[in-house]
């Protein structure tokens, strides 16, 4: 039976000479010659591609690839992980997920995660779950693979009695509740741990190892083993900004960033040992992102209306992008290390309901690839990830 977000496909015969046979689902817009377009489990490099490319290789494509499929690049490195599939953009205003095909930045249809009262906030890929929260601290966790929600979720954690989900791993979600941060795994979910800081806390991340928790206005950094949530040596960081933390497990890196409304400067550490590696100062503008690559071994930064990428040594600098957007900045950036590509929302402000453009960069030029900018069909995007 072919279900994929509630609607019920057809079972249709590859392109290839394989014999093999996916479900396809109604899509009139993008497919309007047959009508209908490979689902996201479909193999071969068919996910998300019109079924109408099949009646082009009936009429002549060549060694029984689909004419024009974007095919896998045999240079890019695989040391990362596996070759991210899709890109999904969370819309809090339709509370859709929408899916775009990686490779060839096709549409994939939205698929709805929730009732309409859901208020989607956040969706993040940890490991082989896909968490989704929103603002009545509730949680989902979703299959990335086939995008349905896991049975028994979501999950409602109650604030004034258990603690506000802030961050996931694979099978941890982390939560915090005045100055404590707390672990939580299982169906349904129960605390395993927690660690009590001396301030309120104001912010939280995590890695696969590492708990980044600031506190005390954001202006302490403590580091903390996500498996037994107790403080590493080095921890806790004073830093002379409000912080904010991101962490590389690949890399063993973490850098932080001062809020958005600071004065832009960056502070980048060894994960391990968390010595100090290198700082920026950009006193022009604050910073409104960072992501690692991995497989370039730099970070990247979203400065106002560019990206600009800078070496995970020592912070040396090393390119700039042009302006990207006309007005306002470039938010919730991420790096797909897999395919040297950068995703990341081109919004005019924040504040308007304007239509979003979601940028797809190659993460060594800081240029669009083809296909992109992509007008989004929402207006209030909330999160952007990948797998």
């Amino acid at each position: 039976m072919c279900v994929q977000g509630g609607i019920t496909g057809t079972c249709t015969l590859s392109c290839t000479d394989s014999g093999k046979s996916y479900c396809a689902f109604p899509d009139p817009t993008d497919c309007p010659a047959t009508g209908l377009k490979f689902g996201v489990l479909a193999g071969e490099s068919l996910a998300g591609q019109c079924t109408s490319m099949c009646m082009a290789i009936d009429a002549g494509g060549a060694d029984g690839h689909p004419v024009d499929a974007a095919m896998p690049d045999s240079g890019t490195p695989h040391d990362a992980g596996p070759i991210s599939k899709e890109i999904v953009v969370a819309d809090s205003q339709s509370n859709n997920l929408w899916v775009y095909n990686a490779a060839t930045l096709s549409s994939m249809g939205a698929f709805p995660v929730a009732s309409s009262a859901f208020d989607l906030q956040s969706a993040e890929v940890a490991g082989a779950t896909l968490w989704v929260t929103n603002s009545n601290h509730d949680v989902l966790a979703i299959d990335p693979s086939s995008l349905v929600v896991r049975p028994g979720w979501p999950v409602h954690f109650d604030p004034a009695t258990a603690c506000t989900p802030s961050a996931f791993n694979a099978d941890t979600i982390f939560c915090s509740k005045g100055s404590t941060v707390s672990a939580w795994k299982g169906m349904p979910p129960t605390e395993i741990g927690h660690y009590d800081l001396p301030a309120a806390i104001v912010r939280v991340s995590a890695t696969e190892t590492r708990v980044f928790v600031t506190y005390a206005g954001g202006t302490t950094l403590a580091v903390l083993d996500a498996s037994t949530l107790s403080p590493v040596l080095g921890s806790p960081i004073t830093l002379p900004f409000s912080g904010i933390a991101v962490g590389d497990d690949a890399l063993r890196r973490l850098i932080v960033i001062d809020n958005p409304f600071g004065a832009g400067e960056v502070r980048l550490f060894d994960e391990d040992t968390l010595s100090p590696l290198g700082t920026l100062s950009l006193s022009t503008t604050g910073v409104d992102g960072a992501a690692f690559d991995r497989v370039g071994h730099r970070v990247i930064l979203s400065i106002g209306k560019k990206l600009a990428s800078y070496s995970s040594d020592d912070l040396a600098m090393q390119s700039m992008s042009a302006d990207l957007t006309a007005s306002g900045a470039v938010v919730m950036l991420h790096v797909d290390s897999t395919r040297s590509q950068i995703y990341a929302i081109g919004q005019p402000l924040l504040c308007c309901a304007t239509q979003l453009r979601m940028l797809v960069l190659d993460a060594n030029t800081l240029m669009d690839v083809v296909g992109s900018p992509l007008l989004l069909p929402g207006t209030f995007a909330s999160a952007v990830t990948f797998w």
